[in-house]
């Protein structure tokens, strides 16, 4: 794609999704880079993001990734909430959980 010289976009990376979601490391770095060349990001690139770090066992990583939604004063949707929530279980961050149940109830 880069050798083509075509930016990675939200498409690029809702596309990828269903290629990483339970992969190699590996891949799910490649897509974190090209999550991180992107110029302009989009909520569903955020979405994507953190459902590929919570299906490879990474849930430090969704939530960092979450906390960037919040830093750049984008709006979480229904899917950020659910995508980080099992995140958050896992790292039992109970008081990020409930913030973000209650978001979510709120929507």
């Amino acid at each position: 794609m880069e050798t083509q010289l075509v930016k990675p976009n939200a498409g690029t990376m809702a596309s990828l999704f269903p290629a990483v979601t339970n992969t190699s490391s590996a891949n799910v770095q490649f897509v974190r880079d090209m999550f991180n060349k992107m110029a302009m990001k989009e909520l569903v690139s955020y979405n994507v993001m953190i459902a590929i770090c919570v299906n490879n066992s990474m849930p430090t990583e969704a939530v960092e990734i979450f906390s960037q939604i919040e830093s750049k004063w984008l709006e979480p949707d229904p899917v950020t909430i659910a995508s980080v929530l099992p995140a958050c279980g896992d790292l039992s961050a109970l008081e990020l959980g409930k913030r973000e149940y209650v978001l979510g109830l709120m929507l």
